[in-house]
C-alpha cells in the first residue's frame, strides 16, 4: 500500500511539473526586478531546469516572437555582470571564471543539473545559493542566424556558437560566415563540421593550430582555399606543411597572394614527398616565388604520383625556367 501511495504522488507531482513550471515563469516575468531578468526570453532560461518542457517552449516563443523556425535562430546568454559582498572577491576564490560559466550556461549540450550547479555551485559556478553574489543580470539574444551581421559576429560571436547546433551550423549559416567565425573565435569553430570547399582570408599564425585540427579531423573537408594569409612566414608554412605531409583526404589546396617565397616552396617540396592526398595545388600570385623554387618542387613531383597539377602561375619565374620545369615533370607544372 505504501509503494501504491508513493506511486500516485509521484505521478500527480509529474502532471503538475508543467503548470508549476509556468507558474514559476510568470512570477519570474512578473515579480522579479527588472535589473535581473530583462525580457520573456530569460523565463526559457529558467525553465531549461525544468525537464520535459524547455524545448516546446523554446519553439513556440520563437515562432511566436519573429515567425520563423527555430533552426534558423539560437537563444545565447551574451553576458553575465554580478556584484559579490565588498569584503569577498568571489571569482579570486572561485574554481571556476566568468568566461567559464557564460561559456557552459550557453551551450546546448549541458543538462540541466550542471546549469543549475552552475548557477548555484560557491566552488565551481556562480555561488548564488551560498550569497557570495549579491545580483546577477544576464543578458540574452536570439541569434537570428539568416541576418547577422559582421560586427556583431566578432562581438557575441563565441557565446553565438556555444548556443547553436551542427544542424544550424551546416544548413543556416552560410560559408563566408563560417569562415568569419573561425577568423575570430577559430579555437571554437574547428569543432564544427567543414565540408566540401572551404576559404579563409587573412589568417595569422594563430589560426594555423586549428586550421591544422580540422585538416587532420575533418575528412569531408577536401578543399581548402587560404587567400592572402601569412603563410610567407616559415613557421606557419612548416606547421601547416607537417599535417598536410601526413594527410590523405584533402585533395586541393590554395595560397593565392600569402607572401609565398623560394622558401615557402622548399617546404611545399618537402611535404609532397610524402603527401598521398593532394591531387591539386595552386601557389600562384605569389611574385617572390622565382627560378631557385623550382628544382625542389621538380624532384618533389619525381617521387610525388598523386599530384596531378601544380600551378605557379602570376609568379616571378622566367620564362625560360618555365619551358624547362614543364619539360621535367610532363607538363604538371603548370605556368
Amino acid at each position: 500500500r505504501i509503494g501504491l501511495r508513493l506511486a500516485v504522488v509521484v505521478s500527480l507531482l509529474d502532471f503538475i511539473q508543467p503548470f508549476l513550471a509556468i507558474a514559476l515563469s510568470a512570477y519570474v516575468a512578473a515579480y522579479l526586478h527588472e535589473g535581473v531578468f530583462l525580457n520573456v526570453i530569460i523565463n526559457i532560461v529558467v525553465l531549461e531546469f525544468i525537464h520535459n518542457i524547455d524545448e516546446k517552449l523554446v519553439d513556440s516563443y520563437i515562432r511566436g516572437a519573429i515567425g520563423v523556425d527555430r533552426r534558423s535562430v539560437s537563444v545565447a546568454i551574451t553576458d553575465i555582470s554580478y556584484t559579490v559582498h565588498e569584503s569577498n572577491d568571489f571569482w579570486g576564490t572561485s574554481d571556476s571564471s566568468k568566461e567559464y560559466v557564460l561559456t557552459a550556461l550557453a551551450k546546448g549540450d549541458v543538462s540541466n543539473t550542471e546549469k543549475l550547479r552552475m548557477m548555484a555551485d560557491t566552488k565551481f559556478g556562480l555561488g548564488l545559493a551560498g550569497a557570495e553574489v549579491r545580483s546577477l543580470r544576464m543578458t540574452v539574444n536570439l541569434v537570428d542566424w539568416q541576418n547577422l551581421e559582421d560586427d556583431e559576429i566578432q562581438k557575441y560571436g563565441a557565446a553565438y556558437l556555444n548556443a547553436t547546433t551542427d544542424y544550424t551550423w551546416s544548413h543556416m549559416i552560410t560559408k563566408n560566415r563560417r569562415a568569419l567565425f573561425f577568423h575570430h573565435f577559430p579555437e571554437i569553430a574547428r569543432n564544427f563540421a567543414w565540408r566540401g570547399t572551404v576559404h579563409f582570408k587573412k589568417m595569422e599564425a594563430r589560426h594555423v593550430p586549428h586550421l591544422c585540427h580540422i585538416i587532420a579531423n575533418q575528412p569531408d573537408c577536401v578543399e581548402i582555399w587560404l587567400h592572402a594569409g601569412d603563410y610567407g612566414n616559415p613557421n606557419n608554412m612548416a606547421e601547416l606543411c607537417a599535417e598536410l605531409s601526413r594527410n590523405s583526404t584533402v585533395e586541393k589546396v590554395g595560397f593565392p597572394h600569402c607572401n609565398l617565397n623560394n622558401q615557402s616552396c622548399s617546404i611545399v617540396a618537402d611535404m609532397l614527398k610524402t603527401n598521398t592526398g593532394l591531387k591539386y595545388l595552386w601557389l600562384m600570385q605569389n611574385r617572390d616565388i622565382g627560378d631557385d623554387s623550382l628544382p625542389d618542387l621538380i624532384a618533389a613531383l619525381e617521387q610525388n604520383v598523386t599530384l596531378y597539377h601544380l600551378y605557379l602561375h602570376d609568379t616571378g619565374v622566367t620564362e625560360q625556367a618555365k619551358e624547362e620545369a614543364s619539360d621535367k615533370t610532363s607538363a604538371r607544372m603548370k605556368f
